[in-house]
């Protein structure tokens, strides 16, 4: 019993890990293509740049990891079942997005991904992930939406059975 629940939390995190991992690598590729396209200076600028519209550079592929594993461990936190019951959801939605917003400008500092001294990538930065987060909570809210509507639906279908 003790090994299926390890093994369930292991899956668990790793199928969140993948999600989370594999949305920044497509957000970075779209913004990379973007920002080198309109912004060719910006490989001399950011080493998440380095290659230009080439693509990502491999250690800022394993730095994008290592952050996906950070966000990983702060949302299976924030919406394990110990907290369910103590906390509100959109508090702890709130505390997902400040903790997000927080580790990324830590990665940020430490790896250099833009100079720290321009008021306008940094005031981008904070633009652009208050609004990849808030698409997130959205898509999130509603795919808890409907599965909610899709068990209501089998939990009626289940009384109509068994009420019978």
């Amino acid at each position: 019993m003790e090994n299926e629940k390890k093994g369930q939390f292991i899956t668990g995190f790793l199928l969140e890990f993948a999600k989370i991992f594999t949305l920044i690598i497509i957000v970075m590729s779209f913004t990379g293509k973007i920002v080198t396209n309109y912004y060719p200076d910006a490989q001399n600028v950011s080493s998440l740049f380095a290659l230009g519209s080439a693509g990502l550079p491999y250690p800022v592929i394993f730095q994008l990891a290592g952050l996906a594993i950070v966000l990983t461990i702060f949302s299976r936190l924030l919406f394990s079942s110990f907290l369910e019951a103590k906390m509100p959801y959109l508090l702890r939605v709130f505390l997902l997005l400040v903790s997000n917003l927080f580790t990324t400008s830590i990665f940020v500092l430490s790896f250099k991904w833009f100079p720290l001294d321009d008021i306008w990538i940094w005031l981008t930065f904070f633009l652009a992930s208050f609004i990849s987060s808030a698409i997130a909570v959205m898509l999130s809210i509603l795919l808890v939406k409907f599965e909610n509507r899709k068990y209501n639906k089998l939990l009626e279908n289940y009384k109509k059975r068994h009420t019978a």
